[in-house]
């Protein structure tokens, strides 16, 4: 399939993609007579539907053609390339989460048939990501915005400021607990209450 956009993730392996119709004509047609087939199969085997009479109302073709999306899932066996060179799995989600970039990705990917899944409520065909293949023209500086980029580096800057006075604050809170804590380990007479704070002082301190 080719240049495809990213729409939405949907948890951490699956995403929501707009296929372009006149450039995949062909896959979107092997992907609509594979959703056909499927319900067909459904209608002729309907024992293998316990919880539901009318299959049709719990069956979802997994093409929307009215708005020409597709949900596809990378697993461990996805084969990731970024500007040609192989990368893992973890930055190439990490990439295409990127929202500043997203806009400037060419994605190609080639997938295969996963299977049908039945569940309780949804039945519906599935497709596994064989290979991606992005380009990333986000580092060409022509058509670069110098004032955007920076000023999206410094709202970078300043969630990162925030986050590391958070963990200090929280660090200080609970060191100051530890250090109460030990004062009342010291003045503790029964031995079964001073285990239990011990127990409790460990885990303040495996935390940090």
């Amino acid at each position: 399939m080719n240049e495809i956009k990213i729409k939405n993730f949907i948890g951490n392996n699956i995403i929501e993609c707009y296929i372009p119709p006149i450039q995949n004509n062909s896959i979107i047609s092997t992907i609509e007579d594979i959703d056909i087939n499927s319900l067909e199969v459904l209608k002729e085997n309907p024992d293998w539907i316990e919880t539901c009479s009318n299959i049709e109302n719990i069956y979802t073709n997994s093409y929307s053609k009215d708005i020409s999306c597709l949900n596809v899932l990378f697993n461990n066996k996805t084969q990731c390339f970024i500007n040609g060179i192989d990368r893992d799995l973890e930055d190439t989600i990490e990439l295409l989460r990127d929202n500043r970039k997203i806009k400037e990705l060419n994605v190609k990917m080639d997938i295969s048939f996963l299977g049908l899944f039945i569940y309780d409520h949804l039945i519906i065909n599935k497709w596994v990501i064989k290979n991606i293949d992005i380009e990333d023209s986000s580092d060409d500086i022509e058509g670069w915005d110098r004032e955007e980029i920076e000023e999206d580096w410094d709202n970078e800057i300043k969630k990162y400021e925030n986050d590391i006075r958070n963990k200090i604050e929280n660090y200080n809170n609970s060191l100051s607990n530890a250090k109460n804590l030990l004062e009342e380990i010291r003045d503790e007479k029964c031995i079964n209450n001073w285990e239990k704070k011990i127990n409790k002082l460990k885990k303040y301190i495996l935390k940090l």
